[in-house]
């Protein structure tokens, strides 16, 4: 019983090890896809401009997902050591355990051929001085020998268990030294972000003031689009409000669908299958540059060019706008909450349509000229713009 713990320890040990494994590789995974994306964006852009705040936002993304690479990386290499040590002190386990398996085994011989008289079993049990004697001393022979058997192959199992835990060390010691070496090259990988990020901020630094002038006229078409939308929920608001006439507050199905979509916060899916953030909500300064000034109600994403927009959540559409410099936008109504998604070439719904969650709504805009192609997300609660990072999952 004692040595079938041990195999179970072992096993369940060496189970828990691998689940942990699995999971960083599922993650690791996903990080060299996102990697992958991003790097592909960035050379897509570089191509028109060697400098841009869209650029040093992605540059950012990729140092940020490569560092991530970095701690699953140093996460796996300590799973592997723990798994080595455990493995370690299970072998040792091993020998002790068949070594005094052996121990007994050799007493046990020696101790029959004593009584047998130099191993004569036959003359052993003729030499009893009745017939139960004799009985007797044949069973003892029979269950004996049986036990010898058994003794013996248990003493060959450990030894094969001794053998196939020796054969996984060799494997998750090869595992480790693979590991290291994509640890070391992935380190490589981030010094060279660094440095080409440094280099972008160098040359954004010189074009400051050229940059401002370009984001003043942004920021006034912003303030135009946050002013557009705000109206269009206020009409909702107040369309709603008219429906219901003297009833005060929200209706059963808003009241439903509005928690519903509080409930998600952290949790909503991406309004595009694949992309990289490179304007975030509310004012900020882009790092190393003091004297730009960044404004946003919403998120700009980059892509690919033919990916779609969809749906965060179940909603109506109460709009879709033609609106100048993004293109095409669509508002989705989810109870008290709305999200708005602009610069869209192809809108795939209409006015007073229900939406589900991940559905697509329209196709992305791509500017050939500049070779991008960009999303514009925003979430409101009411009139207030909310920060769609805090609500989007990780």
């Amino acid at each position: 019983m004692r040595y079938l713990i041990v195999i179970l320890l072992s096993v369940n040990g060496w189970g828990l090890w691998a689940q942990s494994i699995d999971e960083l590789n599922a993650s690791k995974q996903e990080l060299q896809e996102k990697i992958k994306l991003t790097n592909s964006l960035i050379s897509k852009n570089s191509k028109v401009a060697n400098t841009s705040l869209h650029q040093l936002e992605m540059m950012n993304n990729k140092i940020y997902l490569e560092s991530t690479m970095l701690d699953n990386l140093s996460a796996e290499m300590k799973s592997i050591d723990v798994s080595l040590k455990q493995m370690d002190e299970e072998v040792t386990q091993l020998n002790n355990n068949l070594k005094r398996i052996k121990d007994e085994y050799a007493r046990m011989i020696y101790h029959t051929w004593r009584m047998t008289k130099g191993g004569k079993q036959f003359h052993y049990v003729l030499a009893g001085y009745d017939m139960d004697m004799v009985y007797r001393r044949f069973r003892y022979i029979i269950e004996f020998n049986r036990y010898r058997r058994s003794q013996g192959e248990l003493i060959v199992t450990k030894q094969h268990e001794i053998e196939q835990k020796k054969q996984l060390m060799v494997q998750t010691r090869n595992e480790k030294n693979r590991v290291i070496e994509e640890k070391n090259s992935n380190i490589l990988a981030l010094n060279r972000s660094k440095q080409q990020k440094e280099s972008y901020i160098s040359s954004l630094q010189k074009e400051q003031r050229q940059l401002k002038s370009t984001l003043k006229e942004q920021q006034k078409k912003a303030k135009e689009l946050e002013k557009f939308i705000q109206d269009i929920i206020q009409k909702e608001i107040l369309a709603a409000r008219a429906k219901r006439e003297s009833t005060s507050g929200l209706t059963p199905e808003e009241s439903v669908i509005s928690a519903n979509f509080a409930d998600n916060k952290g949790r909503l899916p991406w309004p595009l299958d694949q992309g990289v953030i490179v304007q975030r909500f509310g004012n900020y300064n882009p790092e190393g540059l003091s004297k730009v000034s960044l404004q946003s109600n919403g998120l700009d994403f980059v892509t690919n060019a033919g990916v779609v927009a969809r749906s965060v959540f179940n909603g109506e559409v109460i709009g879709v706008y033609a609106l100048p410099g993004y293109n095409t936008g669509v508002v989705i109504k989810h109870g008290t909450y709305f999200t708005f998604y602009a610069n869209l070439e192809e809108v795939y719904v209409k006015k007073g349509q229900t939406v589900s969650m991940k559905q697509n709504i329209g196709k992305i805009f791509t500017d050939t000229d500049k070779n991008k192609t960009l999303l514009h997300f925003e979430i409101y609660e009411d009139k207030t713009a909310i920060n769609p990072e805090l609500w989007l999952s990780k």
